[in-house]
Order: structure tokens, then C-alpha cells, then sequence
């Protein structure tokens, strides 16, 4: 994948969760279940065993982008489905003015 053309997608998948945070009997929990999470973000990384997407992506020199923040890895086993969107690319925006 070139650099300028990092995917949008969306990722449907569960992670734990900590159903109470303080000490109850075993017996009396029935309410415990996983999260429902969906994360959208660029996808800048992927291997055999996770997805990795950054929330944002910056300092485009014309070739590539150079950083990235808010960056998720999500393991391939907790994904429940995952949709691409349609790359963006920089190139096509002209060059930001400020203001």
C-alpha cells in the first residue's frame, strides 16, 4: 500500500470488559458479557494477526504522511467484520492555505 494512500475502515469488533470494579459473591454475577466496539480509522497497518488504524494522520510532504496518533491495534480474532471505505488521496486537495 503507498504511503499516500491510506484505506478509511470501519472495524466491528469485541473486547473485554470489566463488569464491576468491586468485590461481589460468584454466584450473584450474571450480568458479565463482552464489548461491542467499532472503531474507524485509517488503516496503516496490517499483518496475519491484527489490524492496526490511526485516528488521524499528518505532516503530508507531497509523497507521504509522516505521522500518525491514536493508534489502535485490534486483534484479527475479536474482529467481527470489517468494511473499507474509498482511500483519500492528498493529492487531489491542492495546497492548504490556513484560514
Amino acid at each position: 500500500m503507498r504511503k499516500d494512500d491510506y484505506q478509511i475502515a470501519e472495524v466491528n469488533w469485541l473486547d473485554s470488559r470489566l463488569p464491576t470494579s468491586e468485590w461481589r459473591r460468584l454466584d450473584e454475577i450474571d450480568d458479565i458479557n463482552a464489548c461491542y466496539c467499532k472503531t474507524v480509522g485509517y488503516l496503516i497497518g496490517e499483518n496475519d494477526e491484527e489490524y492496526v488504524l490511526a485516528s488521524s494522520i499528518a505532516d503530508h510532504d507531497g509523497e507521504t504522511w509522516g505521522q500518525g496518533n491514536g493508534i489502535l491495534c485490534i486483534p484479527k480474532i475479536s474482529v467481527l467484520n470489517k468494511r473499507v471505505q474509498t482511500a483519500l488521496n492528498p493529492r487531489c486537495w491542492g495546497q492548504y492555505s490556513g484560514g
